[in-house]
């Protein structure tokens, strides 16, 4: 048998479930499930406050792998969950570092 030896690195060296996903399983419909989990929508929603007095209605949990958002640092209008430090930009609810969105809402 031959043996497929290699490695590999990250830069920034930051957990990305889809890099994960493909490396471990390499199958197109445990990716589908995937994908298809981070696009759901919750329908609890907090309150959140950036240091310039903006205020945004989001959904409560990430949609990435469902961390809680309540205590996630946000710098400027770009919220990071804790779990996996996906970026989510509190303007259009994209998602700076994969396949999802947050929803979001302005509040005036």
């Amino acid at each position: 048998m031959l043996s497929l030896r290699f490695s590999a690195y990250r830069d920034p060296d930051i957990y990305n479930d889809h890099l994960l996903g493909l490396l471990k399983l390499n199958d197109a419909a445990p990716l589908r499930v995937i994908e298809a989990y981070e696009k759901r929508e919750t329908p609890e929603s907090i309150v959140v406050a950036t240091a310039g007095g903006s205020r945004y209605e989001i959904a409560r949990y990430c949609p990435h792998a469902g961390a809680a958002l309540d205590n996630a640092p946000i710098e400027g209008h770009i919220l990071t969950c804790l779990n996996h430090h996906y970026r989510f930009d509190l303007d259009s609810g994209k998602c700076l570092d994969g396949n999802c969105s947050l929803r979001t809402k302005k509040l005036i």
